[in-house]
Parts: structure tokens; C-alpha cells; sequence
């Protein structure tokens, strides 16, 4: 079995530090294909993002990167699976400092799928 040198790994992260980077600054993400924001801020049931994805790896990942986007900088302290008229939501509490909020993902189209 061959040695991965530090090089190897080194030139691994910094295309992939680029490939994101080129993403961000042209504006493409993966949310705006996987999850239906519109009105939705996710701040409620009501308002809960509607992730698009239909298995679980995918919709999860869609969840981590509608929150780096909308809530940079904040972190996971506490993540629930509600069910809210019979419908599956992943609630999250986010922090940043002092302050927390509470995000909402409708999770219907990929919850048990994987």
C-alpha cells in the first residue's frame, strides 16, 4: 500500500477550498435546487424550510447549508425530530453569543428514506 503524502493532502484542500470558494462567489448553492424557501424563514412550523431532497444523506446535508448560508458564524446546540399535525420536522436550536433561535426544517420528502 502506497504512502498519501502531506502534499497529496495539502493539494486535495486547496482545490476544494477553491471549488467552494468559486461557488460562493458565483452565487450557486446547493440549496436553491434542494430546499423551498420562498417565504419560508424557518423561524416556525408555519414558516419551516421544505427540504426538497428525498433521502435522508442528501436532505440532512440541504439542512447544514441552508443554515450556513442564512445563519453563518451560529451553532448547532440541539437538534429534534417533532411531529407536527402527523408531519416529521427537524427543529434546530442555534446559538451565536448570547443569542438562540430555533430553526424549522419540513422534512416530509426524505425522512426514512435513505
Amino acid at each position: 500500500m502506497k504512502k498519501v503524502t502531506p502534499l497529496i493532502i495539502l493539494l486535495a484542500t486547496v482545490l476544494f477550498v477553491a471549488c467552494r470558494t468559486q461557488s460562493a462567489a458565483t452565487g450557486e448553492t446547493n440549496t436553491t435546487q434542494h430546499a423551498n424557501t420562498g417565504d419560508q424563514d424557518g423561524l416556525s412550523f408555519q414558516t419551516a424550510v421544505v427540504v426538497l431532497d428525498t433521502t435522508e444523506t442528501k436532505g440532512i446535508a440541504t439542512e447544514y447549508v441552508w443554515m450556513g448560508i442564512h445563519y453563518p458564524g451560529w451553532h448547532v446546540q440541539v437538534q429534534s425530530l417533532v411531529f407536527q399535525d402527523k408531519k416529521p420536522y427537524d427543529v434546530f436550536v442555534v446559538k451565536k453569543g448570547r443569542k438562540k433561535k430555533k430553526l424549522y426544517f419540513d422534512i416530509s420528502n426524505f425522512f426514512g428514506k435513505w
